[in-house]
């Protein structure tokens, strides 16, 4: 029972010594390991019946484990801020066409009602040609 509550303890402390090292702080990972490695020397008197070796070569794949699992969420980590950065860079480039494209829009409904004023102005030019005609003849 002693050896199982030591290795839940040794898996809470390694997993929050991956955590802190994943944050970058050095000095406070230093000092965890330290402490974590004074504690499991104290013990081991009490669980040298259990095999001292066998524990330390649980603790050892425990620490490759951890290890594996912070490169691995490293490389995710990674491949997030490319994707981040990539969605960023064509959110750029649409919303830059998109502004664009507005422009252009807006130009050719200026256009478009320029164009209206200018036939309504010479249909309404015809309309009193039409009206006149009569009274030239």
């Amino acid at each position: 029972m002693l050896y199982f509550k030591m290795l839940c303890c040794l898996y809470a402390d390694l997993h929050f010594i991956l955590l802190c090292s994943l944050s970058g702080d050095v000095q406070i990972v230093r000092e965890l390991v330290t402490n974590l490695l004074t504690v499991l020397f104290i013990n081991v008197f009490s669980v040298h019946c259990l095999g001292f070796s066998n524990l330390f070569i649980l603790i050892l794949q425990h620490i490759e484990d951890l290890t594996q699992e912070k490169f691995s969420l490293q490389q995710a980590l990674e491949a997030s801020r490319t994707l981040a950065e990539s969605l960023a860079a064509e959110n750029s480039s649409l919303t830059d066409s998109y502004n664009q494209q507005r422009s252009i829009v807006n130009r050719l409904k200026s256009d478009m009602e320029s164009l209206e004023e200018e036939i309504k102005a010479q249909l309404d030019g015809a309309q009193d040609v039409v009206e006149l005609w009569p009274a030239m003849q």
